[in-house]
């Protein structure tokens, strides 16, 4: 039973991770749509044309040579996947005890200290 609960957390993990690398990866076409559509649309277009320029200018100290797809989806899945760990494995198992301890102490009426 801990093992297909195990297996399940790591799913979901996997699953988040797999979300960020689409997200990220999407965020190049996206951008390259959006400049090609604005660019001759006045300051406006001059405006996101600076910001795809400085955007590129950052990705490529970033990535060097490297492939920035994968670059892009390593990172994405690395910033979705660490938050979903966190999740399952930290945060609702001691979601979880803290509020059986809630409810045992509920149970159990009110103590002399109080």
């Amino acid at each position: 039973m801990k093992t297909m609960q195990r297996l399940r957390k790591l799913g979901v993990v996997a699953l988040a991770a797999a979300f960020g690398a689409c997200v990220f990866n999407a965020i190049i076409p996206i951008l390259n749509f959006l400049y090609v559509m604005l660019r001759d649309e006045g300051t406006f277009g001059e405006t996101f044309g600076n910001v795809m320029f400085l955007l590129d200018i950052l990705i490529s100290s970033v990535v060097g040579d490297r492939n920035i797809h994968v670059v892009l989806g390593l990172l994405g899945a690395v910033l979705f996947g660490v938050p979903a760990v966190l999740w399952q494995f930290v945060w609702k198992p001691l979601r979880c005890l803290h509020e059986r301890t809630y409810a045992s102490r509920q149970e159990s009426g009110p103590t002399a200290d109080a």
